[in-house]
């Protein structure tokens, strides 16, 4: 038996079941005995690159927590009230609602890997997904992505991958869509050179400038709040531009008066 049909006919189930099973998306197919996980799972990095407007990741303290009548396949089942007070993916709110779970044992190594539960006044990083439960949406917690934060300070691998979003190799239309969605603002630059000038005609009014030589790199600039994000690209034409780095590099103070670019 395979872990994937089974809960695929959980599934079937009803609506409360919709948290567990959305979660397990993570888990790929499986002997019983084992349990092999995608990246996304439990690698952050992994999980920015997934293409989905309902990933959110923020950090937030639990003012509420309530004990409900668990569903037959779960042994415990928590509505959580998360203050949050810093965003880095999904709609900002004042309050978010979530869900927590401790499903029964179904006799695979995957057992436990999804088990999230909180405990008032605690401080959360949370990563997951939103989703539409008993027609609510509330975010479903990744339990192997969010971490409690001992004395409210982010684990500096943590820090790292969220100051500069994971978007190497990808194509420079898509990795801005990612930016963008993750709450970053374009950042116009004055000195913007005639290699620069399609990028900028194209929409790009963030770039700062490019070789014009070589690959053709390219520097754009990003703020979100008070972070910055300079993304480096390699590529002529916008619509043949790649990623190749990002920084959490700052532009310099004298680029920052927005003018149109040479050879526009």
């Amino acid at each position: 038996m395979l872990c994937w049909p089974r809960r695929q006919e959980t599934w079937q189930k009803g609506p409360q079941l919709l948290r567990l099973f959305s979660v397990l998306l993570l888990a790929v197919a499986a002997p019983a005995w084992g349990c092999k996980l995608a990246a996304r799972a439990y690698d952050l990095k992994a999980f920015w690159q997934v293409e989905s407007a309902r990933k959110v990741v923020f950090i937030g303290e639990v003012v509420a927590v309530e004990d409900v009548a668990p569903p037959p396949e779960l042994e415990r089942d928590q509505r959580i009230t998360f203050l949050p007070y810093r965003w880095w993916l999904g709609k900002p709110e004042r309050s978010v609602p979530a869900r927590g779970a401790i499903a029964k044992p179904v006799g695979t190594d995957c057992d436990g890997n999804w088990d999230f539960t909180v405990a008032k006044g605690q401080r959360w990083l949370i990563a997951g997904y939103e989703e539409e439960i008993d027609g609510e949406t509330v975010v479903l917690p990744s339990a192997m992505l969010s971490r409690q934060l001992d004395g409210g300070e982010l684990p500096k691998e943590i820090a790292d991958v969220l100051q500069t979003p994971q978007f190497t190799g990808m194509p420079l239309a898509a990795a801005r869509k990612s930016i963008l969605r993750s709450g970053w603002k374009p950042r116009p630059t004055s000195q913007r050179n005639a290699s620069a000038a399609p990028f900028f005609r194209a929409g790009y009014r963030e770039v700062e400038i490019c070789t014009g030589t070589g690959l053709n790199d390219c520097i754009f600039n990003y703020t979100n709040q008070q972070s910055c994000l300079r993304v480096y690209t390699a590529g002529e034409q916008p619509q043949a531009t790649m990623v190749i780095n990002g920084t959490s590099e700052c532009p310099a103070r004298d680029v920052l008066t927005p003018s149109p670019p040479a050879g526009r």
